[in-house]
């Protein structure tokens, strides 16, 4: 999927954006807190855009990690988010300035979630075959069943960083106005 984004931002041209979504949030005037890092419905429905963009995949933002804000070499700056409810795995997304509004993208290359079922990791009995898949499980020759479920209780899945800012790079690109 790809898209586009026409203004090159700074951290803090993009924390103002944010911020400037955050106090048109209905939850803004009950919560006046600061843009998810302790609320985390608001991250999630910060805008009708992120919340239809963050639909591309089912998972639960009962727990919200803000990352921080990063530049990729392509000049897109962004906000990295993990996500997930107390029973998954949590995924990654960033949230960005395309030039007219903010968006959310969930890169799918590297980032640990269930491609086949579009579901984060925790909900679906495929998980662990897809996590082993797509290389997120070494070392499971000779394991079945039980012992294949207990990996996601024994092991954090990293995201792989480095195949989600490639991805990222690909599917967002810079065009100027």
């Amino acid at each position: 999927m790809e898209r586009y984004f026409t203004e090159k931002l700074t951290h803090d041209e993009l924390d103002a954006k944010i911020m400037e979504a955050w106090k048109e949030h209905n939850d803004y005037e009950i919560n006046k807190k600061d843009y998810g890092r302790d609320d985390a419905v608001v991250i999630q429905s910060l805008t009708d855009t992120i919340e239809k963009d963050l639909e591309a995949v089912d998972f639960n933002c009962e727990n919200v990690d803000l990352e921080g804000f990063k530049t990729l070499d392509n000049g897109l700056t962004y906000v990295g988010v993990h996500a997930g409810g107390d029973w998954e795995v949590m995924l990654y997304f960033a949230i960005y300035w395309d030039g007219s509004e903010l968006r959310a993208y969930i890169p799918e290359d590297g980032n640990p979630w269930n491609t086949d079922v579009n579901y984060a990791y925790g909900n679906h009995n495929s998980d662990v075959y897809n996590a082993i898949d797509r290389g997120f499980f070494k070392d499971t020759e000779g394991k079945t069943g039980d012992d294949l479920q207990c990996l996601f209780e024994e092991k954090y899945i990293e995201p792989d960083f480095d195949k989600i800012h490639a991805e990222m790079q690909k599917n967002i690109k810079f065009k100027e106005k």
